[in-house]
Parts: C-alpha cells; sequence; structure tokens
C-alpha cells in the first residue's frame, strides 16, 4: 500500500438473496476500483456484514467487485462484521490505523456521506468523502433516501453519538 495515498472505505449496502450485490452496492464497488486506478487511493477496505445466512458479506462482494475491475488482492482488505454505517466506521477505524493511513475517503452515496463523515469524524479520522457519482440511480431512490439520511443526520447530530 502506498501510505501517502488514502485508504478508500466501501460502505456496504444490499446482498440481495441470491448473492448478488444491489446496485447500490456494486456502484459503490466500482466506483472504489476507479479512484484506485485513477491514483487516489493506496488501498480498499470494504466493510460490510452478512444479512442473512447462506450469504457472502457485503465486503466480500465488495472485494469481488474490485478483483473484477483490476485491484489487486495485497490492497484490497475486509471488514466483515459491521450492519449499520456507525458499525463500518467504529470496526474500520483500527483497521485503517494498522493500514498507517492518515486519511480515509469514505466511498457511499452523495445523501449518505455527510453521516458517514460525521461518524467517522467523531472516531478521530481525517475522512473525506468520495461519493458515487449519481449516473444509474433510480431517481425516486435517490429522493427517499436523500429524505431518510437528513432525518437519520439531524438525529445522529442532535443525539450527539459518538462523542
Amino acid at each position: 500500500m502506498n501510505e501517502s495515498l488514502p485508504v478508500a472505505l466501501v460502505l456496504g449496502a444490499m446482498v440481495r438473496p441470491d448473492g448478488t450485490p444491489s446496485v447500490t452496492l456494486r456502484r459503490r464497488a466500482e466506483h472504489a476500483a476507479r479512484l484506485f486506478h485513477a491514483g487516489r487511493v493506496g488501498a480498499v477496505l470494504a466493510s460490510g456484514g452478512v444479512r442473512l445466512p447462506d450469504l457472502p458479506s457485503e465486503a466480500a462482494v465488495i472485494r469481488e467487485i474490485c478483483r473484477a475491475g483490476g485491484v489487486p488482492d495485497e490492497v484490497l482488505h475486509l471488514e466483515e462484521a459491521a450492519r449499520s454505517t456507525e458499525e463500518n466506521i467504529l470496526l474500520s477505524a483500527p483497521l485503517i490505523r494498522h493500514l498507517a493511513a492518515g486519511r480515509v475517503l469514505i466511498v457511499t452515496d452523495l445523501w449518505h456521506g455527510p453521516r458517514a463523515r460525521l461518524v467517522a469524524r467523531r472516531q478521530g479520522l481525517h475522512a473525506g468523502l468520495a461519493p458515487v457519482p449519481l449516473r444509474g440511480a433510480n431517481p425516486g431512490y435517490v429522493l427517499r433516501a436523500t429524505l431518510r439520511e437528513s432525518v437519520a443526520y439531524a438525529g445522529y447530530w442532535i443525539a450527539g453519538k459518538g462523542r
């Protein structure tokens, strides 16, 4: 890993019951691979656990998509226990520190990024965002997700979680 470059922390999303990635998960993983190939990150940390028995973890699916996108195994790292945004950050923070990364770029959707970055900063991480481009996203889903995340961000901020 190039320690002068940030780590891309790819936040998990749904793995479908047939074991395939949701559109959201695929878009995040493919964006992380593009960031690596563009020289913007030195490693990729995939975060996300198992939601349903007998399915791969979200992190394992992210790894496979990145591999298919030409990201070498030696820069791919997994955190396979997280089941929420908060757990993505909490469980990934020690791994990020172990990689000696001074910075992390959180790879998630535009509407999800502000809350994820807030959680990361409250964990003492030097966190930036590398939001997934909106190309290919369903407009209705984007609107619903933006509204849901706005409420979640406000609630997280007001509750002072992670302080």
